[in-house]
């Protein structure tokens, strides 16, 4: 019994001296694991150098980006050149950074620990970001030395979505700037897949709304778009009633503020969706914007207060479809705010403020694309806030189903196989890759037994190309490209049939657009002339080239560097960088 006794004291004993070794042992660890990581600025020893903040970066890829982004951040005259790998921490932090990062990570916590010490953060290229934008998010905005100034946060072609912006917006509400200046200047999310910005009108109609200053969130993906209730078609019009279109009914939260409306049967790309009429930051200017300086617009004219004022808006809310030409117009309140501001007696309002009116929309059609930019001009301001795209499906009278938006690669159209003749327009030549997993068809009806090979998604040095040699449109009228299989060593080299035309799934394979730095995807080869003859210099994977110009070759483009020099301008090949 005694013997029973005493080993069942020992087992006390022991379990007791078990249980508070893992107290003192465990719990630091546990205690430091359930730390947010928005609190690692708070323990970080600004006496560190560069190197000892980051001692893993020789085997660590992630740590050795984040390493690189400080020592070649973008340091502001008196502090340029002042940084090197010995500097310590509190240097970084007194030389307000703009730290910029466009390859690609894996892991985030390297950046989340020093992220506070930049002004501003340019993030862009993370297809991983949407699941740690949180954390990232939260350190930026809550770690940041605010002496630093209000700066930017900027994170484009991160596959950012509207959920996304409403979880950025959220965090910016818990926040109280600590001067009388905004907290953040510019939220940048350009390239992304945005499809509803209502968010952020809400916000900067909210008590938070000078947390952030601005937004410039256009060129997002054609296919983020929001589509509305289908309309129907009464001859050649329809009314799309403006508690669908917020852009119109919001408060204007800039003294300056433009809308720009455009109706379109397609998605294609325009001129608010080309890198060519933005800067190196994806700003636009309104002032590059011919439509804004016509000085025959009545609600420019108004808005400048030429003397008199024109003050007819009769038109106001009305358009005519049509695929190069905006309509500016004042959101209600803003119209209402500059007949009150201008002490205007006679005017004439629109006889229907109820909806917004699009004429001349063809017999038959489907469904339409309505763009609304919103644009701010102002002495400290000048860009693009963003482009909102709408799908609007369209009921004829003489049905009664609603139309379907234009079919997927992945769908049949019928079992019947009906090849239509080609479009009269001249075809534009030109080379395209495929971006998703697209088939190649026998005939513009897509259907089972029309497709000869599926291409599956590849990634970027990978993806299959094609020569565009025509234009056919499906039976339901949807439009694909005819074309002939010039993927490099493909055993389907030289096929030819019909693919998507879809901006979604095909785009150009050359850049079409200038750059002034490019990255090597794949070995490179500069050359003596633009057709690549007379071969001089290798560039390895990874090296970033300056370059001077892009010029046009056939059907592909060249860059010509600043040696002049040219290289392929292939996005299999290289990839634009800033």
């Amino acid at each position: 019994m005694k013997g029973k006794l005493f080993r069942t004291l020992c087992f006390s004993i022991l379990s007791t001296i078990v249980l508070l070794t893992s107290l003192v042992l465990v719990s630091p660890a546990s205690a430091h694991a359930a730390t947010p990581p928005t609190d690692a600025a708070t323990s970080l020893d600004l006496n560190q150098t560069i190197d000892q903040a980051f001692p893993n970066y020789l085997t660590d890829p992630n740590e050795a980006i984040v390493r690189e982004a400080l020592l070649k951040a973008e340091y502001p005259y008196p502090y340029t050149g002042q940084i090197d790998r010995t500097s310590t921490l509190e240097d970084v932090q007194k030389c307000v950074p703009r730290v910029i990062i466009t390859e690609p990570m894996t892991d985030y916590a390297p950046l989340i620990k020093v992220v506070g010490l930049a002004r501003s953060l340019h993030l862009a290229n993370q297809p991983q970001l949407s699941k740690n934008l949180s954390s990232i998010a939260q350190a930026f905005m809550t770690d940041r030395n605010h002496q630093n100034g209000i700066g930017n946060l900027e994170l484009p072609n991160d596959d950012l979505t509207s959920a996304d912006l409403e979880l950025l917006l959220s965090l910016a509400k818990k926040q109280a700037p600590t001067q009388t200046s905004h907290f953040i200047f510019l939220l940048d999310l350009s390239h992304n897949k945005i499809s509803n910005f209502t968010s952020w009108s809400d916000f900067k109609n909210s008590d938070a709304s000078q947390v952030i200053s601005g937004l410039n969130a256009p060129m997002q993906d054609p296919e983020s778009t929001t589509t509305l209730p289908a309309q129907d078609l009464t001859g050649t019009s329809i009314k799309i009633p403006f508690t669908n279109l917020p852009e119109l009914t919001s408060n204007d939260f800039y003294d300056s503020a433009y809308t720009l409306v455009r109706a379109s049967l397609t998605s294609n790309k325009d001129y608010f969706d080309k890198t060519d009429n933005f800067d190196d930051q994806d700003r636009l200017s309104p002032e590059s914007v011919p439509y804004l300086n016509d000085i025959n617009n009545p609600a420019i004219n108004f808005y400048l207060y030429l003397d008199p004022p024109k003050t007819d808006f009769s038109d106001m809310y009305t358009i005519a479809l049509s695929p190069d030409t905006y309509t500016a117009m004042l959101s209600q309140s803003s119209l209402q705010g500059m007949l009150t501001d201008g002490d205007i007696q006679e005017y004439t309002l629109p006889a229907d403020t109820t909806h917004l009116t699009i004429n001349n929309i063809p017999a038959g059609s489907r469904q339409l694309t309505l763009k609304i930019a919103r644009l701010i001009s102002d002495s400290n301001m000048k860009w693009t806030t963003y482009v909102q795209n709408y799908t609007i499906p369209l009921k004829s009278p003489t049905t009664s189903n609603t139309a379907t938006s234009v079919e997927s690669d992945k769908s049949n159209e019928s079992t019947t196989v009906d090849t239509p003749a080609a479009d009269k327009a001249k075809p534009e030549n030109k080379i395209v890759y495929a971006t998703k997993k697209i088939g190649l068809y026998t005939s513009p009806t897509f259907t089972n037994k029309a497709r000869s090979h599926w291409y599956n998604k590849a990634t970027r040095t990978n993806r299959p190309m094609f020569k565009v040699t025509g234009y056919a449109r499906s039976k339901n009228g949807v439009l694909r490209y005819k074309v002939k299989d010039v993927t490099p060593n493909a055993k389907t080299h030289g096929q030819t049939g019909y693919i998507t035309a879809k901006d979604s799934f095909v785009s150009h394979a050359y850049y079409q657009t200038k750059a002034k730095k490019i990255k090597v995807l794949r070995g490179l080869n500069s050359y003596k002339t633009q057709a690549l003859t007379g071969k001089k210099v290798h560039y390895r994977k990874h090296q970033v080239i300056r370059v001077k110009k892009l010029v046009t070759h056939n059907l592909t483009t060249r860059y010509q560097l600043p040696n002049g020099r040219y290289v392929s301008a292939n996005k299999r090949l290289v990839m634009q960088v800033k």
